[in-house]
């Protein structure tokens, strides 16, 4: 997985420079997370204004990003960077960690972060190959839990699981 950069204008969310960064992080505070518990951004760049940016490393490397709309009237609720999300999963790393702690699989990066850093996310409600292949490996050490939302994409997420038996 190739490195990628955020957004040309973008700052953390703990600073001042933009005035998005006050409105993320009171969205984030509504959702029970701290601002100062993981590197959230904002940008100002037109794609990505309104939105609170959540990058995905790989070994300390920034492979992704998901950028959540912080207001209902802004469309699409995520917007991404175009690269295939096929072998993306949110909090990778956690996957190499050995522990007797569960292992939490969501579907969204703020769901995982929720949840503690024992917590990967799906970036989506589809399983592909590579993430069962991932979810398969991790299962083999430490017990994994799905996390799913109750709709019809959680309940599409859950078939598969079955289906595939992680």
């Amino acid at each position: 997985t190739e490195e990628l950069k955020l957004p040309a204008s973008t700052y953390s969310i703990i600073s001042d420079e933009s005035p998005w960064c006050q409105v993320a992080r009171e969205y984030l505070a509504l959702r029970k997370l701290k601002a100062t518990d993981y590197p959230y951004f904002v940008s100002e760049s037109p794609s990505y204004l309104g939105r609170v940016l959540i990058p995905y490393y790989y070994r300390d490397k920034l492979v992704y990003w998901q950028g959540r709309s912080l207001d209902p009237s802004i469309e699409p609720r995520y917007k991404n960077p175009v690269v295939s999300k096929e072998n993306i999963l949110f909090n990778v790393n956690e996957l190499l960690r050995y522990t007797e702690e569960p292992l939490y699989v969501t579907e969204g990066p703020l769901d995982a972060l929720s949840l503690g850093s024992n917590a990967v996310a799906l970036t989506g409600s589809s399983l592909t190959e590579f993430k069962i292949r991932e979810l398969a490996r991790a299962a083999r050490h430490r017990r994994v839990v799905f996390v799913i939302d109750k709709n019809s994409r959680g309940r599409s997420l859950g078939e598969q699981v079955l289906r595939a038996g992680v």
